[in-house]
């Protein structure tokens, strides 16, 4: 049964294989995770294996301190397992044997409530520890989930369109989402706080002589609405999200060209220009539970009894 398992998941997307673990990372979405496998005898079991008993399967480790949307993702692989074979799933935090995983939320739950029990003993021992960054869960699920289906909605619309990840940037000090648009191509835009506006071929010109240099320019969502009005739709199947058409790229393109330049960023940082870093998802903490630094054996694979 090991070796199905272990098999299930290398021949799955987003896993790269070792001898006796498996690692998940999600470009698309930032989300990563591990599997640690059993080794193939109860001789190999030594000091660092001390929680893993041979009968067992495999653990899954998933760090606390994460967005829930990690644990979201997580599921949807223990989902799949769990439809191809029969393993039960043993939750260590609850204690409880599954023999089936039916549901994202066997997982998501108890993830929830002790990352929320692991930050309270964080602070508590730790007064002074730095809180992370937080922003609501409904913010962060919406995110990994335009991000995980961003391949399978480009594949569904209609037209060539561009569907840009949503980030998250410290921009001149605050943590915002945002989206990056590159020479006013056609696109579909989810809802951001701002626009990373890249303009190369669009860029302004210094001197007759001169050729362009390439600007990255940062507009708020409501600037990008009025400045590119014309080209712009509410898309109906995405909520919150507008259509900017391919139907007229040349006047699109051209608009750009004409733009002001707003908040101007300087990759090296030069003085008078606005700051701009991005943040990798996983920093980021659902507000709810804030969850502090600590990764624990989350699930456990076992032989069906």
């Amino acid at each position: 049964m090991r070796k199905l398992v272990y098999d299930f998941f290398s021949a799955r997307p987003n896993y790269e294989v070792s001898t006796n673990d498996i690692m998940y990372e999600n470009p698309e979405t930032g989300v990563h995770f591990q599997w640690i496998f059993t080794p193939y005898h109860e001789d190999d079991l030594n000091e660092e294996t001390t929680s893993i008993h041979a009968k067992d399967i495999g653990h899954l480790r998933l760090n606390f301190a994460r967005p829930t949307a990690f644990a979201k993702e997580a599921a949807l692989e223990l989902l799949a397992l769990s439809q191809s074979l029969p393993v039960q799933f043993y939750d260590l935090q609850q204690d409880s044997i599954y023999d089936k995983f039916i549901n994202a939320e066997q997982l998501t739950a108890p993830y929830a409530k002790h990352a929320q029990s692991a930050l309270s003993a964080m602070i508590e021992s730790s007064p002074e520890m730095t809180k992370p960054q937080v922003r609501p869960k409904q913010l962060l699920d919406s995110i990994w989930e335009w991000n995980f289906n961003r391949d399978a909605l480009t594949a569904s619309l209609s037209e060539d369109l561009f569907v840009p990840k949503i980030d998250f940037f410290r921009f001149d000090g605050e943590l915002k989402t945002g989206i990056v648009w590159g020479d006013g191509i056609p696109m579909l835009c989810p809802r951001a706080d701002i626009v990373i506006v890249y303009r190369k071929d669009t860029a302004p010109r210094t001197s007759w002589f001169k050729q362009k240099q390439a600007v990255i320019d940062v507009i708020t969502f409501d600037e990008f609405k009025k400045d590119y009005k014309r080209w712009l739709s509410e898309d109906s199947q995405n909520l919150g999200s507008l259509t900017c058409s391919s139907s007229d790229a040349k006047h699109l393109r051209q608009a750009v060209v004409t733009s002001k330049i707003r908040r101007e960023v300087h990759p090296n940082g030069e003085e008078g220009m606005h700051s701009l870093e991005v943040l990798p998802f996983m920093t980021v903490l659902d507000s709810e539970i804030c969850i502090p630094t600590s990764t624990q054996n989350t699930a456990i694979l076992k032989k069906p009894t």
